[in-house]
This record gives structure tokens, C-alpha cells and sequence, in this order.
């Protein structure tokens, strides 16, 4: 797994990573890992914009993993994860946002169930 460190912006006494784009046809997928430019954070905020939904009964679930940069830059870490957004089946926008966090790594996994699930999906994620 390679380190992505993304395209953080500062904004407004914070960090910006603005929206990655992605379309999920069927099966499970993961965006990330990014670099997170300061640990901890005082506030850590995800936004999921679900701009298309397709398939019969199709949801999607999705969990931040974070992972400690130093083991990690050596293929030994350890990493914890949390779901942050579940069972959403419908177009909209969805908030997540957390208070004291100690991210360094981030990734976002995506789980599909249904049958031929499919969501075009824009994420970002504000941090200060």
C-alpha cells in the first residue's frame, strides 16, 4: 500500500483535502491511504456527497481507518478503524465529524451491499 499524501489545502486556520472523485460498481473499495498534514486534530470533519445511486436494494457503509505514521512508513503499524457512514442508499450529503482525533494516516473503505450496487461519490475532508 503506497502513501498518498493528497492535495491538502490550508483553509480558514485548518486543512482541506477537497473532494475525491469515485464511482463504486459492485465490489468493495478503499481510498487512501492520505498523509494527514497535522496530528492530532482539534476537530476532523468528513463530507460524502452520493451523486448517483444504482442496483436492486444498493447501500453503501463506509469506515475510516487511521493508521501511526512512523510504524507505518516501515510496514509495521498499527491502525484502528470506525464506521462513519452506514447503510445509505439514497443521493445526498453526509456529514461525519469527530473532536479531539489523532489521525496521521486516513483511509476510507467502502463496503456495497445489494445486488449490482453502483454510487458515484465525491469525499472530502476538513481538519484543524
Amino acid at each position: 500500500m503506497s502513501l498518498n499524501q493528497g492535495q491538502w489545502y490550508r483553509y480558514r486556520g485548518g486543512w482541506w483535502l477537497p473532494a475525491v472523485q469515485y464511482t463504486a460498481y459492485g465490489a468493495n473499495a478503499s481510498l487512501g491511504p492520505y498523509l494527514v498534514p497535522t496530528a492530532p486534530q482539534e476537530v476532523f470533519s468528513a463530507v460524502l456527497t452520493v451523486h448517483s445511486v444504482s442496483g436492486t436494494s444498493p447501500t453503501l457503509s463506509v469506515s475510516l481507518t487511521y493508521f501511526d505514521i512512523y510504524p507505518y512508513e516501515y510496514g509495521n503499524y498499527t491502525s484502528s478503524s470506525a464506521a462513519i457512514f452506514q447503510n445509505i442508499s439514497a443521493a445526498g450529503v453526509y456529514v461525519y465529524s469527530a473532536a479531539n482525533t489523532p489521525y496521521t494516516v486516513i483511509q476510507f473503505n467502502l463496503t456495497l451491499g445489494g445486488t449490482s450496487p453502483s454510487f458515484t461519490i465525491s469525499l472530502s475532508v476538513y481538519i484543524r
